[in-house]
């Protein structure tokens, strides 16, 4: 069990790095990755070149042994150990420590940056070290995330498995990557009211990068002038890129029904997969049974796809 207190301010103001950490959090394919290699160009920042998992894969583990209830009344851990404040104090030394090297010339005025895709379940540990950490929330269209972290070919660019998924894992790749996308946001929730938290659409952070390096900056403190908010914003496309949409499918489907509320909150409007399609979500879901009027829409489909297969034949033949 986690300490019941974050790291007291007056120990976090004898931090080197009091209030100088930015953790990205955000989805795997959410675009952080752009974001943060923009903000490393700005003068004063430094964006750690690769994700460090420090929380997602150590520091949660160790925050998580300061109480251990075994099956007696003795309470083991930590706690017996050392005092809270203590304990917490002497983590965020070592998290310190091990961020120092990204600080070229000494950590006295640098920004680090740091973004590392499955952070965003662990900001609990995050807040409970760096209270006086800026937590930016990067999000992406739940759909469009869903597919890209489905498709069996994500790990030819983005790492992971050595081989393609194997066939009988294909068709879970969809729920799966809508799970993920709508427990990420929901893990974040929590701490969606601290002083700290900011959030941004990347569909918004394209559109307009340098009104939003603009504000940021403004956000946590950076100085930074206009020829350097202009070269941020030049890093990720000045305006002009635009995410691929990918085709609406399943992925969106099972979204659209899993995260509805979260396209809600975050101004996205959900894409149409089409009647058959939504049902089909709901279903395998379990959130509605076939009825009469669920069949009716898969005949329904079931029509429109052979009309759609026998005019496609007709065109194909040609005349004569």
């Amino acid at each position: 069990m986690y300490p019941g207190a974050r790291l007291a301010p007056e120990l976090a103001e004898n931090s080197p790095l009091h209030g100088r950490v930015i953790f990205i959090l955000a989805s795997p394919e959410s675009g952080a990755e752009l974001v943060k290699h923009a903000l490393g160009t700005v003068p004063g920042v430094t964006a750690l070149p690769v994700a460090t998992n420090l929380f997602s894969s150590g520091f949660d583990l160790m925050l998580d042994t300061w109480r251990a209830s075994l099956y007696c009344d003795r309470v083991d851990g930590f706690i017996d150990l050392v005092d809270e404040q203590e304990f917490l104090w002497n983590v965020r030394r070592l998290a310190d420590g091990l961020f120092a090297p990204a600080a070229p010339g000494g950590m006295s005025e640098q920004l680090i940056v740091e973004y590392s895709s499955a952070h965003i379940r662990f900001v609990r540990a995050i807040v409970t070290l760096y209270p006086d950490a800026h937590l930016l929330h990067v999000v992406r269209d739940g759909g469009e995330v869903a597919a890209r972290l489905a498709s069996p070919h994500r790990d030819l660019y983005a790492g992971g498995q050595d081989g393609p998924a194997p066939e009988d894992q294909l068709w879970r790749l969809p729920r799966i990557a809508a799970q993920q996308w709508v427990d990420d946001q929901n893990a974040i929730e929590e701490f969606a009211d601290e002083s700290n938290y900011f959030v941004a659409r990347i569909e918004r952070i394209l559109a307009d990068p340098a009104a939003f390096f603009g504000w940021l900056a403004e956000r946590v403190g950076l100085e930074a002038d206009t020829d350097a908010i202009e070269a941020a914003a030049d890093a990720i496309g000045a305006g002009r890129w635009r995410l691929t949409t990918p085709p609406a499918g399943r992925p969106q489907a099972l979204v659209n029904t899993l995260g509805g509320e979260l396209l809600d909150r975050y101004d996205y409007e959900p894409t149409d997969v089409g009647e058959g399609r939504a049902l089909l979500g709901r279903v395998e879901l379990g959130y509605e049974r076939f009825t009469d009027r669920g069949r009716q829409a898969l005949l329904n489909l079931a029509a429109r796809l052979s009309g759609l297969s026998a005019r496609w034949e007709a065109d194909a033949k040609g005349p004569g």
